[in-house]
């Protein structure tokens, strides 16, 4: 059975989303190979942890994905300001927005190693698992850091692309409202949503409270 390079991930509302997409923006200088946001590229979004999932497993982990949803309320972040990252081997840097770490913002990231990406694996990575079939791993897939960078060396932040951005003039706040499974493309953006739920504890405690 094939397998598919995924991403758990919290998707941010409309308006931060634009803000992400007019920041990639900036960043976008025409050449072949960057990183592209908005309705032809890819998916504003925090990643909580990735992994390789059997084809044939969409239906399970999309019911965990929805179990896992009703178990939060939607989370208030914060964008604590910009992140560049280490210069790459193919000289270039990647320019991200720093997502304040919340133990709730934790709990769900444990809670999503532990119901979904238990139930796949890291191991035997091809390109042709990615939307589209890029051209080659990216460095984070390919240095083996999706497998490390979890737990207690969890980093929330959402990629923005290629480049340096200016700092923030100030803090940004955001609400992730959804809990989404994603297909991942090149340099490990989201492209396609297989399952998403919408984080529905408040809810589920307000239909229950008046007896719907």
């Amino acid at each position: 059975m094939s397998k598919l390079a995924i991403d758990v991930a919290l998707l941010v509302d409309e308006a931060a989303s634009n803000i992400v997409i007019a920041l990639n923006k900036e960043l976008l200088t025409g050449a072949e190979d960057e990183i592209v946001l908005g309705e032809k590229g890819g998916i504003p979004h925090v990643t909580l942890a990735m992994g390789l999932m059997e084809e044939d497993k969409l239906p399970e982990i999309s019911q965990r994905l929805e179990k896992i949803a009703g178990s939060y309320a939607p989370l208030d972040l914060v964008v604590q300001g910009v992140e560049v990252g280490p210069v790459r081997r193919d000289g270039r840097v990647i320019s991200g927005l720093n997502v304040r770490k919340t133990d709730e913002l934790q709990h769900l990231h444990e809670r999503i190693l532990t119901d979904i990406i238990a139930r796949c694996t890291y191991e035997g990575v091809r390109t042709d698992m990615f939307y589209g079939t890029p051209a080659k791993l990216s460095e984070y897939w390919a240095s083996g850091k999706v497998s490390t960078n979890i737990h207690a060396q969890f980093h929330p932040h959402i990629t923005i692309g290629f480049g340096t951005l200016p700092p923030l003039e100030k803090p940004l706040a955001l609400k992730a409202s959804t809990l989404a499974l994603c297909h991942l493309g090149a340099h490990s953006t989201c492209r396609k949503i297989l399952a998403q739920c919408e984080l529905n504890l408040g809810e589920q405690y307000n239909a229950a409270k008046n007896g719907d």
